[in-house]
């Protein structure tokens, strides 16, 4: 039976998205907890919140799209790159003392969506 925590953070495809968001923020995030921890802090954590929403989003939306549409894997680059036009569809949502901050992630992120580490075959099979 595949758990929540596997589905967004254990799998190797989730694994390897969060080691690159993890990068990003320059913050480790592998767990809810983790999530949590940020979320229910001040405002100071909004870029945060808004780069792990959107990361959770799209491992939802892959998931779903692979278990229910049949649709392939599409590649670790793709995955990032909508991760961060949503997280640039939100910066409204984002306070203006934390905007830069924003900026700065979704910078980081493009700059590895660029280069994205490889997720093997055999890992694939393990999702």
């Amino acid at each position: 039976t595949e758990t929540v925590q596997h589905l967004f953070f254990d799998c190797a495809v989730a694994q390897l998205l969060w080691s690159v968001v993890s990068q990003a923020l320059n913050l480790k995030i592998s767990s809810f907890l983790d999530v949590g921890a940020k979320w229910l802090s001040n405002k100071k954590f909004a870029a945060t919140n808004i780069i792990c929403s959107a990361t959770l989003w799209y491992l939802w939306k892959l998931r779903n799209e692979m278990c229910f549409q049949n649709v392939g894997w599409m590649d670790l680059r793709l995955l990032l790159w909508r991760i961060v036009g949503m997280a640039q569809n939100w910066q409204i949502l984002c306070p203006p003392d934390s905007k830069e901050m924003l900026l700065v992630v979704i910078s980081n992120l493009k700059d590895l969506a660029r280069r994205p580490p490889r997720l093997s075959m055999a890992l694939q099979k393990i999702c």
